[in-house]
């Protein structure tokens, strides 16, 4: 019996050390209504955490992941760009990495290797691309590539998977989750309270960016929405303004006019 216990406690240990961890990282935003009071006692929490204002808790999911949002996400941190072998994306920085035609599903394979001082690109089938320098653009007729910086060993070829953005928007959109936190029974109002916005990854480091760079486009593209709302507002307002004071000059010539009459 000790030695069964044994074999399975080791094999239990060599398997956690073995197998590579899923993260769950999450954040929370505060979402509140524009018509509730602008200061109260969860202000600090707004200034921490983030606030967005929406009309309703349930319409953050889709707002959240629309395409252009994800899409900005993806272009910022360069996501349709994987190098499968390795384990951590940002041992290698990549700035730009982009192929003129690349058409919808479809994932071109390229391979990297690291020069010390610069890089070289090859295709497919191991046929030199290009070379550049650490941090300068390259261009061919096709391929567009700025690396930053390299922490591979020197000669080791890297594969380098690149996607259709909108392979990698799909896939993003499945997985950043948003969770509403207010009580199902919470009808009283419905567009305040917190919501969580969680993502799974074997990469930490690139799970905390996602989410990052997911809750600031989000809160930049609300509050470009809000403020375009407001500059309608106050355009139609002016407008009505200077309508109102062309019909005020009108009845006061009227009058003028009519008192002049019956002097």
């Amino acid at each position: 019996i000790l030695l069964f216990v044994f074999i399975m406690t080791s094999l239990s240990i060599a398997y956690y050390i073995t197998t590579d961890r899923t993260y769950r990282i999450s954040s929370l935003l505060q979402i509140y209504n524009q018509d509730s009071p602008a200061l109260s006692s969860e202000s600090a929490i707004d200034f921490m955490l983030g606030a967005s204002n929406l009309s309703d808790l349930n319409n953050v999911d889709g707002l959240y992941k629309t395409r252009q949002n994800l899409n900005k996400v993806i272009s910022k941190l360069n996501l349709n760009v994987n190098f499968p072998d390795l384990k951590f994306k940002n041992l290698i920085g990549v700035n730009k990495f982009s192929h003129q035609g690349l058409l919808e599903n479809q994932v071109k394979t390229f391979y990297f290797q690291n020069n010390v001082d610069s890089y070289s690109i090859f295709d497919s089938e191991d046929n030199l691309i290009s070379s550049s320098l650490y941090g300068e653009d390259t261009k061919t007729s096709n391929l567009e590539v700025n690396i930053t910086y390299a922490n591979t060993l020197p000669g080791e070829k890297i594969k380098v998977l690149l996607s259709h953005k909108d392979n990698s928007f799909r896939l993003y959109k499945r997985l950043i989750n948003i969770t509403n936190t207010a009580a199902p029974s919470a009808f009283y109002n419905r567009s305040t309270g917190l919501v969580e916005v969680s993502f799974l990854t074997k990469d930490r480091e690139l799970g905390k960016k996602v989410v990052d760079t997911a809750n600031a486009v989000f809160l930049e593209e609300n509050i470009r929405t809000e403020t375009e709302k407001a500059r309608k507002a106050i355009n139609f307002i002016n407008q009505r303004i200077e309508k109102t004071k062309s019909i005020l000059d009108i009845e006061k010539e009227r009058l003028k006019n009519f008192q002049e009459k019956n002097k």
